[in-house]
């Protein structure tokens, strides 16, 4: 999902499960139809980013929403160079802990949601070039920490095993399939 406010997903949000994945045999495969995706999304989008704002819209309009299902856990990945801007521009109901409660509400009461963050802040590793403002104390924070999520630094060389990290810890959210037996 781009956080240009205007822009429509660029993959997979059309219908619950994305049948292009489905028709490929490879990994190749996926993996350059996902590459590409980012590529059409680009970075010379809007200066001004509304992570919350788009992420909500997405959950709530249709046809994008049907990718949401409220019987699923939900892992968000954050990934932005700029300060976030929703509430600024949209209102107080994207201030961060409103903003997890909406999308909480819009989720199983027993399901797990969780953001994460890759951030190119100047207080994170390696990213003291920045000029945005730092990532303690921001909205990116309060909602990281709501959640239970974890934040890296965008700027690092670690980058893919900090990914991984994320990773593993969103596999940690689902249990092992069980059948549970009448009787034994």
């Amino acid at each position: 999902i781009s956080t240009d406010q205007d822009d429509d997903p660029y993959l997979g949000f059309m219908r619950p499960f994305d049948s292009d994945f489905a028709a490929m045999t490879t990994p190749g495969k996926v993996v350059k139809k996902f590459q590409d995706a980012v590529s059409d999304l680009g970075i010379f989008g809007d200066a001004s980013e509304f992570v919350f704002y788009n992420f909500h819209r997405m959950m709530t309009t249709i046809p994008f929403s049907s990718f949401f299902r409220p019987d699923a856990h939900l892992a968000v990945i954050m990934v932005t160079d700029e300060k976030e801007q929703s509430q600024k521009e949209f209102g107080p109901q994207f201030e961060p802990l409103s903003f997890v409660n909406t999308i909480s509400n819009l989720r199983g009461t027993d399901k797990v949601l969780r953001f994460y963050g890759a951030f190119n802040f100047h207080d994170l590793q390696s990213c003291g070039y920045s000029s945005e403002p730092p990532y303690n104390g921001s909205p990116f924070e309060d909602v990281i920490n709501e959640t239970g999520g974890l934040y890296m630094s965008a700027c690092t060389r670690d980058f893919g095993t900090d990914l991984a990290d994320i990773g593993k810890d969103i596999l940690s959210i689902v249990d092992s399939p069980k059948m549970l037996l009448k009787n034994r």
